[in-house]
């Protein structure tokens, strides 16, 4: 079955990153990982912005939120003792709308790309929240290009709560990242 129109293949994509995970845990971690992919130019579709703790995207919010009222996506909320985290995992109807989104996902994004791209995905959910949150300001700080020295000025004065050698160690970690998965 082939379902045509921008917005299922939106939405199958999220399921599809949220399935190869098996388990995102995080709102956080879950845009840093979609802008990550999208600027590896892989089919991401929605527009971030910098916000607060790096890139956002209202957009990607309401398209979960559109995924958990149709009972495609499960967001399960545990409690912290300082903060709450959200858990995705994708439902039986999520799994039996990828299965027929399946053709139309592979004939849009390619099957070796799009392998590639979840293979990402996963590399990614590997990482904690807070690497995810410093890998995807490096990326959005370096898409101008510019100097290095520029660009760990710019993380120390956006995001004090990473040590200077921290912050090299993520911009080491992107340009494998970047090298490893970016289809450009």
């Amino acid at each position: 079955m082939s379902f045509n129109g921008h917005m299922f293949e939106k939405y199958a994509v999220i399921c599809k990153v949220i399935d190869a995970c098996g388990t995102l845990s995080g709102r956080k971690k879950f845009h840093k990982i979609m802008y990550i992919c999208k600027e590896s130019n892989y089919p991401i579709h929605e527009t971030f912005k910098w916000a607060n703790y790096g890139v956002y995207s209202s957009e990607l919010s309401g398209e979960i939120e559109t995924l958990q009222s149709s009972g495609f996506v499960n967001e399960i909320q545990s409690k912290n003792s300082s903060y709450t985290t959200y858990d995705y995992t994708i439902s039986n109807d999520g799994k039996l709308f990828l299965d027929k989104m399946k053709e139309d996902l592979l004939q849009n994004c390619g099957g070796e790309s799009f392998g590639r791209f979840l293979n990402l995905v996963k590399r990614l959910n590997q990482h904690s929240s807070r690497d995810l949150e410093l890998f995807s300001s490096i990326v959005f700080l370096s898409k101008d290009g510019g100097e290095q020295e520029d660009l760990i000025s710019l993380l120390e004065y956006l995001k004090p709560k990473y040590p200077r050698s921290e912050i090299l160690k993520g911009i080491y970690a992107v340009g494998e990242l970047r090298s490893e998965f970016n289809t450009t």
